[in-house]
């Protein structure tokens, strides 16, 4: 019984610290993953603070510590992000030993073109995450990924040499999964389920590799001239992105 009240003790001081803790010290322990929380107030308990990363500003967080979890040794974490271009609801659980995360989203294209236009890309059309759950382990290594990325379709431009391409392309949606510890990402076409891409992200070194199928070419207004099947994989390209 006495192991039993000094359990009890420890959580109830450990939740008393948290509620006490000012919010800037997320913004301080971030910055080391070049994350930045700008404007930040409240408590780590219950707080907001605008969310930056390297050359965008993603819009206000806020986060709510659900208290129940701290007497079973764990974070968790009501949070949501808000902008004009962007808005995230979800829970975040950090454990001892791993971090859970589970979220819904809407993403306004004008932020994926701030990252596409760095390889001469440009879409329309909005994006929506449905039922992401990702799971990482002591070592930061992806445990889980599921989830679906929907794209609603539409015009996009792309450089082909000196040549800029314009095409209309169709709603498609993506399954999110784990293969050997890296992050797949495996795109259809909404309406036929027709295969169209598959992207493997590897965590740990930072290389991403792009497979596209004849019919991806196809709707591209790049033809491969093959006998492969429209949902063979006909054009990889690999690139480091981070290290």
């Amino acid at each position: 019984m006495k192991k039993l009240y000094i359990a009890i003790g420890v959580l109830v001081f450990i939740a008393i610290v948290v509620v006490a803790i000012p919010a800037q010290v997320f913004a301080v322990f971030l910055d080391d993953y070049r994350i930045h929380l700008l404007g930040a107030r409240g408590t780590v308990w219950n707080g907001s603070a605008d969310l930056v990363v390297p050359t965008t500003s993603l819009g206000r967080l806020e986060w709510q510590l659900r208290p129940s979890a701290i007497f079973k040794g764990n974070l968790e974490y009501e949070i949501s992000l808000r902008s004009s271009e962007l808005q995230i609801s979800g829970m975040l659980i950090k454990g001892l030993a791993s971090t859970f995360v589970a979220a819904d989203a809407k993403i306004n294209p004008a932020i994926v073109n701030s990252v596409l236009l760095h390889y001469d890309l440009k879409v329309s059309g909005s994006f929506a995450l449905d039922g992401i759950e990702l799971h990482l382990d002591d070592s930061n290594s992806v445990d889980l990924l599921s989830g679906n990325v929907r794209w609603d379709g539409g015009t996009s431009r792309y450089l082909v040499g000196d040549e800029t391409r314009t095409v209309d392309l169709p709603p498609i949606v993506a399954e999110l999964s784990t293969q050997e510890g890296d992050a797949v990402l495996v795109a259809f076409k909404t309406e036929t389920k027709d295969k169209l891409m598959s992207v493997r992200l590897e965590p740990d070194s930072g290389w991403v590799h792009i497979a596209m199928t004849s019919q991806m070419l196809e709707l591209a207004q790049m033809p491969w001239e093959s006998n492969s099947a429209q949902d063979a994989e006909v054009l990889k390209v690999s690139r480091q992105i981070f290290r």
